[in-house]
């Protein structure tokens, strides 16, 4: 924890960041949970926040915005599964639409981000696969 105080400080003077806080900077390595890159994240977020530090300034972790985002896209989420049901409901196969899913998905995410969605699809058709073999293997028995 140390360490992290030390680092945050180095960080500080090398923003021009006033410090007369030290011992907020242990609470947010604690809050940090000893993870560096957390502390710096947090540090940097709650500076953004609210600068000059004050003694009950809550620490900030640098998600903040991210989870907004979420929250306000929390109706676009049961418009999709109002939608998922919808296609389930009419029997389309559960197979085919996610097969058209993975593959629309990958045709609209970035390049780098295509072979991780295809590693994913392939390791849920072999887990299926090896799910479906088990459960004809324990039919027949």
């Amino acid at each position: 924890m140390c360490q992290i105080v030390e680092v945050l400080e180095f960080k500080a003077k090398h923003e021009g960041i006033e410090l007369s806080l030290v011992p907020w900077l242990t609470k947010m390595a604690v809050s940090s949970k000893n993870n560096l890159r957390q502390a710096i994240r947090s540090f940097e977020a709650t500076w953004r926040h609210k600068y000059p530090f004050e003694d009950d300034q809550d620490i900030k972790n640098g998600w903040e915005e991210n989870i907004v985002s979420i929250a306000k896209q929390a109706d676009s989420l049961y418009e999709i599964r109002r939608m998922l049901q919808n296609l389930i409901q009419h029997n389309v196969a559960a197979d085919y639409l996610f097969k058209t899913l993975v593959n629309d998905l990958a045709n609209l995410a970035d390049e780098h981000l295509k072979p991780q969605i295809e590693a994913l699809y392939n390791d849920y058709r072999v887990s299926k696969k090896s799910y479906s073999s088990r459960m004809f293997i324990h039919v027949i028995k």
